[in-house]
């Protein structure tokens, strides 16, 4: 699968479902669901309502939904999260808002 990268500027509107492979930054609006083979990083400013899977999160701005990631979810110090999160590994810095669930997977 080819890789690229993927950017929804600030002021811009996603509306739908929307795949990647590669690298999918967002600094405006998705609303839907979003699946990347790669990562996933939601920019400070930016808004997310959706349900994700990708390899790895990054979250530093506003999301409401569900994220399943199969590698790691990161929540930055200005993310604001309403979320249910499945990931194996998970970390939330100092100053992020968290409110939602996070399961990790037993390792087997």
């Amino acid at each position: 699968m080819k890789t690229s990268e993927c950017l929804v500027g600030k002021g811009a509107r996603l509306e739908g479902k929307y795949s990647c492979a590669g690298l999918m930054r967002v600094e405006g609006e998705c609303i839907g669901e979003l699946s990347v083979r790669g990562t996933l990083i939601i920019a400070e400013g930016a808004s997310v309502r959706a349900n994700i899977q990708a390899d790895d999160v990054i979250v530093a701005g506003r999301l409401r939904g569900t994220v399943s990631a199969r590698n790691s979810v990161r929540l930055a110090s200005t993310a604001n999260i309403r979320a249910d999160i499945t990931t194996p590994c998970f970390a939330l810095e100092d100053g992020g808002l968290f409110l939602g669930t996070v399961s990790i997977p037993a390792v087997v």
